[in-house]
C-alpha cells in the first residue's frame, strides 16, 4: 500500500514539473527589480535517486529556482541617490568594495544569460530525474503483480491444506467418538454390577439380620430415663444451692463491712494529716510572696542603670554630630578603637540597641517571674482549700465507721448461731452434686453409643439412597452416552460440510481481492506510461 501511495505522489509531482518546464521556456525577460549584492543564483538539492522517498521529491527544494533576473526598463535611478546609498554601505570599506558600484548594462545583460543557462540546465535534470521515476515506478508495479499472483497461489495451496486438515479432524472425531462409546460403556457395566452387589447387602445383612434400628430404639429409651433421674438430683442441688447462697450473701456483707471499715480508718487518718497541714501550707505561700517580690525588686533596680547609660550615650553622639567634620570620617585621629567618626557614632548606636535588647529581656524576666509566682500560690491555696475540707470532713468520717462497727458485730453474732446449720447444708449438697454428676458421666457413655448407633444408621441409609440413586444415575448414564456418541458423529459431519463451504468462499472472496488489486496495479502502469510520454513529448 506504501508503494502505490509512493506512485501516485511521483505521478502529481510529474505534473507539477511538466508545468514548470512550460514555465520556465517562456522567453519573455520581466522588468528587472533594484540590484542587489547577491549575484550568484540559489543553487538547488542535488535530485534523488528513483528509489527515494515521495516526500523527498515533493520538496521544493529539488525544483529548479527561477532565478533569472528581469530586464531593467528604461528609467535609470538617480546616480546621486545610488551612489549615496551604496557609499553609506561601503563608507571607508579597507577591501575597496567602495569602487565600481554600478554594474553596466553589458555586465547585467551577461549575467542574466549565465543564470538563464543554468535554469535550462536545471529543467533538463529535473526531467531526466521524472523519467527515470516513472520507470522505476512501472518496474515497482510490474513486481508487486508478479507478488500477488504468486500470494494467490499460496492461497490456493494454503486452502487446499486446510480442506484437508478438516477431512482429517473430522475423521479423527469419528474414530475417537466410537472408541470412547466402547471403553465408557464397559467401565458404566462395571459400576453397575459392584452397585447391586452393594445394595443386596445392605438390604439382607444391615437391615435384616443385625437390624441397627431396634438398637437404636433402646439406646434411646435408656437415655430418656437417665436424663429423667438427672432432673430430680439438680433440682436437690439447687434447692440447697440456695439455703447456701442466702448463708453466701451474710458472709459477703460481712466481708463488704470490714473492708469499708479498712477504708475509712485509712482516709480518716489522710484526712487529719491534711487537716493538720493547713498552717504549713500558710506559711509556704507567704514564703513564695516574699522571694519573689525580692527577685522581681532586683530586677527593676537594673532599669535606671541602663535609662541612665543610653542618656550618656545620646549626648556623646550628639557631641559627634554637631562637631562633624568631613575628613573626620575617612582620616585617623587620637582613639584607638573606632578611630572614625562614622565608626564611633556606629558602636554608639550599637550600644543604644543593646541596651534596648537588655531591656526588653528584663521587662520579659519579670513578667515570667510574675507568671511562676501566681502559679506557686494558686496550687499551694488549691492544697489549703483541700485541707479545709478535710478538717470538717473528720467528723463525719468517725460517725460514718461507728456506725458500720455496730453492723458488723451485729452480723458476726448471727453467723456465729446458724454454723452448724450451715455445714450440714454444705454436707449434703456435695452428695447431691456427686450424684449428679455421676448421672452425667453416664449419660455422656450412653449418649455416645446412642450417637455412634445413630451415626452407622444414618450411614447405612445414606449408603442405601446413594446407591439407589448410583443405579439410577449408571442407567441414564448407558442411555445418555449412546445418544450423545450419535449426536457427536451427527454434528461433526454438519460441521465438515458447513466448514468446508466457509473455506470455498473466503479463498474465493480472497481470489477475487487479489484480481482486482492486479487489474489496479495494470491501470496504474498504463497511467505512468502516458505520464513518461507526456514528459517525452516536452
Amino acid at each position: 500500500m506504501k508503494k502505490l501511495l509512493t506512485i501516485l505522489s511521483s505521478l502529481i509531482i510529474s505534473t507539477s514539473s511538466t508545468a514548470l518546464v512550460i514555465a520556465c521556456n517562456n522567453t519573455e525577460k520581466p522588468a528587472q527589480e533594484k540590484p542587489t549584492n547577491q549575484t550568484k543564483p540559489i543553487n538547488p538539492t542535488d535530485p534523488k535517486t528513483p528509489d527515494s522517498k515521495s516526500k523527498d521529491e515533493s520538496d521544493e527544494s529539488t525544483k529548479p529556482q527561477n532565478t533569472t533576473p528581469k530586464k531593467p526598463n528604461g528609467k535609470q535611478p538617480s546616480p546621486s541617490n545610488a551612489t549615496a546609498k551604496w557609499n553609506s554601505i561601503f563608507y571607508d570599506s579597507p577591501t575597496g568594495d567602495d569602487i565600481n558600484l554600478n554594474p553596466s548594462s553589458e555586465a547585467i545583460e551577461k549575467e542574466n544569460m549565465r543564470l538563464e543557462a543554468i535554469a535550462k540546465e536545471k529543467i533538463k535534470e529535473a526531467k531526466e530525474r521524472n523519467l527515470n521515476i516513472h520507470k522505476q515506478n512501472i518496474y515497482v508495479l510490474e513486481n508487486e503483480i508478479i507478488d500477488l499472483k504468486s500470494k494467490r497461489f499460496v492461497i490456493e495451496n494454503e486452502y487446499s491444506k486446510k480442506e484437508k486438515e478438516l477431512e482429517e479432524k473430522t475423521k479423527k472425531i469419528l474414530i475417537e467418538a466410537e472408541n470412547n462409546l466402547k471403553t465408557n460403556k464397559e467401565v458404566l457395566d462395571s459400576k453397575k454390577q459392584v452397585n447391586e452387589h452393594k445394595l443386596n447387602y445392605l438390604k439382607k445383612e444391615v437391615f435384616g439380620k443385625d437390624n441397627i434400628r431396634d438398637k437404636v430404639n433402646k439406646t434411646k429409651e435408656n437415655l430418656k430415663e437417665l436424663k429423667e433421674w438427672l432432673v430430680e438430683a439438680k433440682e436437690l442441688v439447687k434447692e440447697y444451692t440456695q439455703e447456701e447462697s442466702k448463708h453466701n450473701e451474710k458472709v459477703l456483707k460481712a466481708t463488704e463491712l470490714q473492708n469499708n471499715i479498712n477504708k475509712i480508718i485509712s482516709e480518716l487518718n489522710d484526712t487529719r494529716k491534711l487537716a493538720e497541714s493547713i498552717s504549713e501550707i500558710e506559711t509556704k505561700i507567704q514564703s513564695v510572696e516574699d522571694s519573689f517580690k525580692k527577685e522581681i525588686d532586683e530586677t527593676k533596680e537594673w532599669l535606671p542603670e541602663l535609662d541612665a547609660e543610653d542618656k550618656k550615650i545620646k549626648e556623646m553622639k550628639k557631641e559627634l554630630l554637631s562637631t562633624y567634620d568631613v575628613y573626620d570620617s575617612f582620616v585617623y585621629n587620637n582613639r584607638i578603637e573606632n578611630a572614625f567618626q562614622l565608626e564611633y557614632i556606629t558602636s554608639l548606636d550599637d550600644d543604644i540597641k543593646n541596651n534596648a535588647e537588655t531591656r526588653k529581656f528584663i521587662e520579659e524576666l519579670q513578667s515570667e517571674l510574675e507568671k511562676i509566682k501566681k502559679s506557686l500560690i494558686k496550687e499551694l491555696k488549691t492544697k489549703k482549700d483541700k485541707a479545709d475540707q478535710a478538717k470538717n470532713k473528720v467528723s463525719s468520717l468517725e460517725t460514718s465507721l461507728k456506725e458500720m462497727m455496730s453492723e458488723k458485730n451485729e452480723l458476726d453474732t448471727e453467723l456465729n448461731k446458724i454454723n452448724n446449720e450451715i455445714v450440714k447444708i454444705k454436707r449434703d449438697l456435695a452428695d447431691f452434686r456427686n450424684n449428679a454428676l455421676d448421672l452425667e458421666e453416664e449419660i455422656e457413655k450412653t449418649t455416645k453409643i446412642e450417637t455412634k448407633l445413630s451415626k452407622e444408621l444414618n450411614e447405612y441409609e445414606t449408603d442405601l439412597v446413594k446407591l439407589s440413586d448410583e443405579k439410577s444415575q449408571i442407567e441414564k448414564e448407558l442411555d445418555d452416552l449412546e445418544k450423545n456418541t450419535k449426536k457427536t458423529i451427527s454434528e461433526a459431519m454438519s460441521n465438515f460440510d458447513e466448514q468446508s463451504q466457509n473455506l470455498d468462499k473466503e479463498a474465493y472472496e480472497k481470489e477475487k481481492s487479489i484480481d482486482l488489486q492486479i487489474s489496479e496495479l495494470e491501470k496504474l502502469i498504463t497511467k505512468t506510461k502516458e505520464v513518461i510520454s507526456e514528459i517525452e513529448k516536452q
